[in-house]
């Protein structure tokens, strides 16, 4: 499974890393669906845990164009992106459509050309939110 996981540590702190990837997200065409906040759910059912956030990023023609081909592959919509703290380190990391193509084995129709351009982008958005 880790080809279908790229995963970063960043030199940033976990706010400045998140900022950066809410900033970056709309300069590569996607659009930030949502932002939620792991700590903060768990921290209110008096579970600890270190800071962690899941954001969730869309690009309304890629999935259109995905969703078109298989209604099913909704169930990894939106494109995820984690920033968390694991041991004093900040990790962000992207599940990359690889997954989604190898899951429902699509092989005739199956648009490469997609999965490669989001593939790029995610790993651009982890990339850039580093420096």
């Amino acid at each position: 499974m880790d080809n279908y996981i790229y995963t970063k540590e960043s030199n940033n702190s976990f706010f400045k890393t998140v900022e950066k990837i809410k900033d970056i997200i709309p300069q590569k065409g996607f659009k930030v669906l949502a932002i939620h906040d792991i700590k903060s759910t768990l921290n209110s059912k008096n579970f600890e845990m270190e800071n962690y956030v899941i954001i969730e990023l869309c690009n309304a023609k890629s999935a259109h164009e995905i969703l078109s081909i298989s209604k099913e592959v909704g169930l990894f919509l939106p494109c995820k992106i984690n920033v968390y703290e694991n041991n004093s380190k900040i990790i962000v990391s992207a599940l990359l459509p690889d997954a989604i193509k190898n899951i429902f084995k699509m092989t005739t129709d199956l648009p490469l050309a997609l999965f490669e351009e989001v593939t790029n982008t995610l790993k651009s958005i982890v990339d850039e939110s580093l420096v």
